[in-house]
């Protein structure tokens, strides 16, 4: 490692703020993209404290011509609705739309369904991950590209 005086550190840290701030919207599309992959990924499977489907639920969806025993997945509407969306330094990833009140029912359930969730977990574990991407994001801004 080069060694720098005080001033030149000084110098790299004054550009290092404007070069993070550019970088962060592309680092925060890509940590979202990894949380909506892994909560695209549990919807379908069971996930730990995830009740068992009823069995009248899995012969209601059989009725309707889809698989018994696939947690949230029938169409893959649900699935396909996660989305992310970045605004400046915040990224969200979420369901909007038509399909978020029944995200929501999944998520937290309601007094007819247990709650199944699959966007915090998603978050929870894609943590060290994410926090990984964003640091990489700060470490170029301050090296100076």
């Amino acid at each position: 490692m080069k060694k720098m005086t005080f001033g030149e550190l000084a110098d790299r840290l004054e550009g290092a703020g404007a070069r993070f701030k550019a970088e962060l919207p592309e680092a925060l599309a890509e940590a979202g993209e990894m949380v909506k992959l892994d909560a695209q990924s549990r919807i379908g499977h069971y996930q730990p404290g995830w009740k068992q489907l009823k069995q009248e639920t899995q012969d209601e969806r059989v009725r309707l011509g889809y698989s018994a025993n696939d947690p949230l997945l029938r169409s893959g509407e649900l699935r396909d609705a996660i989305a992310v969306r970045v605004a400046e330094n915040v990224v969200a990833v979420g369901v909007g739309g038509d399909m978020a009140v029944i995200a929501r029912a999944q998520e937290y359930g309601t007094a007819y369904i247990p709650p199944r969730p699959f966007l915090r977990p998603a978050m929870l574990e894609t943590l060290p991950q994410t926090g990984r991407v964003i640091a990489a994001a700060l470490k170029r801004a301050i090296r100076g590209g």
